[in-house]
């Protein structure tokens, strides 16, 4: 389930980091993202990045990165996303690299929409 900007809390990180909750499950959901289009082995859990935030934020950033888009994870109002030098919008983000592989995925199954 996607979270609203609403349900966006802070959660403590084992070292100390604050990351707001909406940074969180947007990471995880490109996590399955990135799984269903073959760019990473398995999804990341929720225990999994909380626990080891550094390696896995970075990993997705890198992810994103080879699509041609900069991510910037785990802002207190979520993670930050550019095309080209200009930002866009997560949705934006989603749609293009679904837009890049051939698939049967929609936004609608990463993105609420």
């Amino acid at each position: 389930m996607l979270m609203t900007k609403e349900d966006i809390r802070i959660i403590e990180m084992p070292d100390q980091e604050e990351i707001s909750a909406g940074a969180l499950i947007e990471t995880i959901s490109d996590s399955r993202l990135f799984y269903d289009l073959g760019l990473l082995y398995n999804p990341v859990s929720l225990v999994n990045i909380a626990l080891y935030w550094d390696y896995y934020s970075s990993l997705i950033e890198d992810r994103w990165e080879r699509l041609g888009i900069n991510c910037i994870t785990g802002l207190p109002w979520g993670n930050e996303y550019y095309l080209n030098g200009s930002s866009i919008t997560r949705n934006e983000a989603v749609k293009y690299a679904l837009g890049e592989f051939k698939t049967n995925k929609k936004i609608e199954d990463y993105c609420n929409i």
